[in-house]
Formats: structure tokens, C-alpha cells, sequence
């Protein structure tokens, strides 16, 4: 093999660049393809208006690689940048959230202005005086912004508005859910560093609190409770986020599989818009929703106005049930329950999930099926035949989800078993987690253990198109042993 500067030219950076670069042109490729094929117009990043595969349910393509193509672009950026640069620019990486939080809370909001101001642009003079930001300052701000994509400078001083942060005006969920995370979450977040090394505390003790307590000098839900105005964008923003980042739950996971004729019941449901989905879909299935006792009011009021036969056919009912306590239920005659624990186990550390999950014993006959969703970040297989990113578009062109699923494809190579960057929201849920409630991010194998140690036996994961992968697990029927 010959050598570059005394390394194997197969291990030059040069190669490994290009490597990159390739598979990046192959992931675009494959995108473009979708493009063309379902006759969709080009991503357009200076455009105000959202692309089509932006909402809805995206073909299996698009999805992956969208996911592929981010998660190179940062491996690139990674390669070819001075580590040292790399380093100071992400430690300040906190200047970003702190400048979308001052462009969505000022007064009036910056963002709402630049769009107000159409394709002519907003002049940061103007913005200055509407708001009383300091027109430099806010300028310094603005460049993080446009250094990140977020609007555009079409001249000096003077900015539109583009698709990124089109998702930022006033009335557009996700701009309310940022206002939380790039504000009194963050804040939370910057003495995350002190919640995990016990810093002040004498050797040997540890804290209690989570690091938003730390900072906020309460926990999160009492906090938010005291905060209406971040409560009610918060949950607004939840909620409309689910639509963006879990859009396949519904169609991904093979629900038929369940049964015919099955009463699921949704733990910490909330509204239970997936419950309603299949309720709807299939017409023998019923349902139990719990929640605390004080939102069944608001949940009952929903299904009344958006499932008005299946209320009146009783084919739902609602349980006031705080799933830190034993479940009210009880093992019936009847088949058994299917219990579906939604976006609940992620938020809490592991002692609480046991109490969650021992909690459904006295409802759980042997047989019994669980399904958790939750967020579960991919981990290196080893032993795995890698495929390259040409490779794997070429396998899940023209499969259904369903038919990908079983192939049990490995993430390509060369990208790392999470598709990096491509899955930077899952990844990061885990360490909000943990900042926010003292929870973590739960691989396959903590899952596993976890239920294991609940006394339910880990039968599969499935992904879907989605942030979160569907566990199924299953109460073991004790073995009879022989006389």
C-alpha cells in the first residue's frame, strides 16, 4: 500500500474526505430521486413557505435520507475543520438558543417583524427602534442567527425571512416550544455540569434535585404550573411536535398483529390522539385512558368533540390513575390487556419506570402485551456486514416500510450507528432529560434490563418514521414444572 507523509494512503484523511463527499452524493441523490419521481418541487432554503415532506408522512426514502444527508454534512464539517476552532465554536454553542430565545421574546418579536416586512426585509435600525434592543447588539445577534441559516441578509443590515425560521413567528407551535427550551430550559441546562459532578456538596453526598431545580429553585411541573403562559406554549409545542417527529407510529408499528378484538390501555395517556387513531381504524378494539384526575376533564371533552361514536358506542373509558401508584385494574376473563406506556418512560430515572412498570401487576395476566414508545438511540453492532450509503438507498428503494423493517438493515456506512447528526433530536432528548427530570437516554440493552427487572420479558424494537422505536415486551407465563 503506498504512503502519504508515512501513513497508508487507505487511512489518509484525503480519502476519508472523499469518502464522504461520496456518500453524501449518494444520499442527495436518492432524495432527489423521491423528488422527481413524486413530481415534488426542490428544497428551497431562502423560501418562506414549508416543503411538502416538511409535514405528513414521508416515504421511507425521503426520511432516511434526510437523516443521512445531515448526519454527513456535520461528519464533513467535523473532518475538515481545526479541532481547536471546532472546540471554542461548539462550547459557545449556547449563543444560539440564547439568540433564537431573543428574537422570539422581545417586544414586539423580532421574527414577527422581519416577516411582517415580506421579501423587501427588515433593516436592523428599524428593529432596534421597534424593540429597544441596541441596534449593534442586535446585529451581533442576527449574525449568530444567519451564520446557522436562520433568516438571511439580503443586504448589509437588512433582513428577510427564510424556511428555518419561518417555524419561529408568533402562533407557529414550534417557535412556543422553543421560547421554553431556549429560555427557562437552558438556563436549567447551564448548571447541568454542577447537578452531575455534585459540585459543593461534601465528598460522598449527591444531589437530589435535577438541574432546572438547582437553577429554578423548583422542579419542572410545579414550575410550569407557576408559569402559565410557558405551560400553555409548552404543551402546544409538544404536541405539534409529535406531528414532525413521529408522523409513521401509526402506520410503522403492525398494530393488526395485536389482535381483533383489544382493549388497550393508554398509561399517562394525555389526549390519546394515537389511542383514537386506532380506535378508528379498528372498530372491535376499546380503550382505557389514565391520567391524573384533574386533566381526565379536558381529555373526556376532546374525545366527546373529535370521537363522538366511539364515546357513545362506550368503546372508551377514562380512569383517573396516577401511574406512580398500583393500577385500579384488575386481570379479567377476557383477553388480556395490551398496555401502551407513550412518551413516558424517557422522562424518568430508572427507579421511577419499575414503579411505573411493577404498578401494572395486578392488570397484567400472564400473556399480557406491552408496548413502549419511547426514544432509544441506535448502538454500534459489531459483527454487522456494513453497507455503504449507495448500498443501503439501492436495498429500501421502492420497499414499504414494512418490507425495510424486516431487512434489519445497519445504519451505512460512514456514518455511526445513530446516524449522527441525522438523529441529533433524539440523541439530545436523553441529555435534556436529563437536565430537566434526572432521567437518561435508554439504549436497546438499558431497555431490556429495565423491563427485565420489572418482570416483563423483552420480545422485540421496532423503528418507525420517527424520533422514538415501539418495544414490545410481554408478562412470561410461569413455567408449570413436572411432578
Amino acid at each position: 500500500m503506498s504512503k502519504v507523509n508515512g501513513v497508508p494512503n487507505g487511512e489518509t484523511g484525503l480519502d476519508k474526505l472523499t469518502e464522504l463527499v461520496s456518500s453524501l452524493n449518494d444520499a442527495v441523490n436518492a432524495l432527489q430521486n423521491v423528488l422527481q419521481d413524486r413530481q415534488l418541487p426542490p428544497f428551497q432554503l431562502d423560501s418562506s413557505s414549508p416543503h411538502p415532506l416538511d409535514s405528513g408522512l414521508p416515504d421511507p426514502v425521503s426520511w432516511y435520507a434526510r437523516k443521512a444527508i445531515a448526519g454527513l454534512c456535520n461528519k464533513i464539517i467535523a473532518t475538515v475543520q481545526n479541532p481547536a476552532e471546532r472546540a471554542v465554536v461548539v462550547s459557545n454553542a449556547w449563543l444560539l438558543p440564547v439568540a433564537l430565545n431573543v428574537v422570539i421574546e422581545s417586544d414586539p418579536p423580532v421574527v414577527d417583524l422581519i416577516a411582517e416586512a415580506g421579501q423587501c426585509g427588515e433593516t436592523v435600525g428599524n428593529l432596534a427602534a421597534k424593540t429597544g434592543i441596541d441596534a449593534a447588539k442586535l446585529r451581533s445577534i442576527l449574525r449568530v442567527l444567519t451564520s446557522e441559516s436562520y433568516f438571511k441578509e439580503i443586504e448589509a443590515g437588512r433582513y428577510v425571512l427564510n424556511r428555518p425560521s419561518s417555524v419561529l413567528v408568533t402562533g407557529n407551535a414550534i417557535g412556543d416550544l422553543v421560547s421554553f427550551t431556549s429560555g427557562p430550559s437552558m438556563r436549567g441546562g447551564s448548571v447541568l455540569s454542577k447537578a452531575l459532578r455534585h459540585e459543593g456538596l461534601p465528598v460522598g453526598e449527591k444531589y437530589e434535585e435535577t438541574a432546572f431545580q438547582l437553577y429554578h429553585h423548583k422542579p419542572l411541573y410545579p414550575w410550569l404550573m407557576e408559569n402559565s403562559r410557558y405551560l400553555t406554549r409548552f404543551h402546544r409545542g409538544m404536541t405539534q411536535l409529535e406531528l414532525y417527529m413521529d408522523p409513521g407510529i401509526p402506520s410503522d408499528y403492525p398494530w393488526e398483529e395485536l389482535g381483533e378484538a383489544v382493549t388497550l390501555v393508554d398509561i399517562g395517556s394525555g389526549r390519546g390522539g394515537l389511542t383514537m387513531t386506532l380506535l378508528k381504524r379498528f372498530p372491535k378494539w376499546k380503550a382505557i385512558l389514565q391520567d391524573r384526575e384533574e386533566a381526565l376533564s379536558a381529555i373526556k371533552e376532546f374525545w366527546e368533540k373529535q370521537a363522538t361514536e366511539i364515546v357513545e358506542a362506550d368503546r372508551v373509558s377514562f380512569l383517573a390513575q396516577d401511574f406512580f401508584a398500583e393500577t385500579n385494574l384488575h386481570v379479567t376473563d377476557d383477553s388480556p390487556f395490551v398496555f401502551m406506556i407513550k412518551n413516558v418512560l424517557h422522562n424518568w430515572p430508572d427507579e421511577a419506570c419499575l414503579k411505573i412498570l411493577r404498578n401494572l401487576a395486578p392488570a397484567a395476566a400472564p400473556g399480557s402485551t406491552l408496548l413502549v414508545c419511547t426514544y432509544m438511540p441506535a448502538i454500534p453492532v459489531p459483527d454487522t456486514k456494513p453497507l455503504s450509503v449507495k448500498e443501503y438507498f439501492n436495498e429500501i428503494s421502492g420497499k414499504t416500510m414494512h418490507d425495510i423493517q424486516e431487512m434489519h438493515l445497519p445504519i451505512p456506512e460512514p456514518l455511526w450507528a445513530d446516524w449522527g447528526y441525522g438523529s441529533a433530536y433524539e440523541t439530545r432528548s436523553g441529555a435534556t432529560m436529563t437536565s430537566l427530570l434526572n432521567a437518561a437516554g435508554r439504549d436497546i440493552n438499558d431497555l431490556r434490563n429495565l423491563l427485565q427487572a420489572a418482570s416483563w420479558e423483552f420480545i422485540s424494537a421496532t423503528p418507525m418514521r420517527s424520533a422514538a422505536s415501539m418495544i414490545k415486551a410481554v408478562k412470561p407465563v410461569p413455567t408449570i414444572l413436572p411432578n
